[in-house]
């Protein structure tokens, strides 16, 4: 968190909360949110608040918990994966202040804001379901659309991608590559559009 009196960032720990705002103070990052407020539009929002990352290096592993490790509410902005980056900026796009960003952020983040390892949206497709008041999956909208059961957390070895967790069965829908990769398609695509990939590896 910000200390006022230095005016530099510090790293403030606790048993639950570690804050890290990177190249922003709180005033900063506050001002950040009142900004996007001139924009009614919410993907020129999402927009406008993703060009504010471009330099934020990427980072992965910035998460603490496991599963025998007590999970952390961890806010860091000085460095990001293709997962925090989406908390981030979606919680940004969605607060009313810095305050609701934090508390926005532990709904986005964390299946009915409850900070714990088990309840953390740890693949996309959890991400989607437990954030539908603020997103729609429209990925089976399309004619191209390729649907299936797909077992999330297996590895061929018979591992766990994220230990401690169990496998489970999740209807996926997803368009091919040649399709996303088609210009004409783009034309389907808006500022805001949140895209995921999928592989038919295990």
């Amino acid at each position: 968190i910000e200390n006022n009196d230095t005016g530099q960032n510090s790293l403030l720990k606790d048993s639950e909360l570690i804050i890290n705002l990177g190249k922003w103070q709180n005033y900063s990052l506050s001002a950040l949110i009142e900004e996007t407020k001139k924009y009614s539009d919410a993907g020129d929002k999402i927009d406008y608040i993703s060009k504010q990352f471009l330099e934020i290096p990427y980072k992965a592993d910035t998460l603490i918990g496991a599963k025998d490790l007590q999970e952390k509410f961890v806010i860091n902005l000085e460095s990001v994966d293709c997962s925090t980056l989406l908390d981030y900026v979606f919680s940004l796009a969605i607060a009313d202040n810095l305050s609701d960003f934090q508390n926005k952020l532990k709904f986005i983040r964390y299946k009915l804001g409850e900070v714990s390892f088990y309840s953390r949206n740890h693949f996309f497709s959890q991400w989607i379901k437990n954030n539908a008041d603020y997103v729609v999956n429209i990925s089976g909208n399309f004619k191209e659309a390729v649907c299936g059961t797909k077992k999330l957390n297996r590895k061929t070895d018979n591992g766990y991608w994220v230990d401690g967790l169990p496998v489970f069965e999740e209807e996926i829908c997803y368009l091919p590559r040649k399709i996303l990769l088609d210009e004409l398609f783009y034309s389907n695509f808006k500022n805001g559009d949140i895209v995921g990939f999928t592989t038919e590896k295990e």
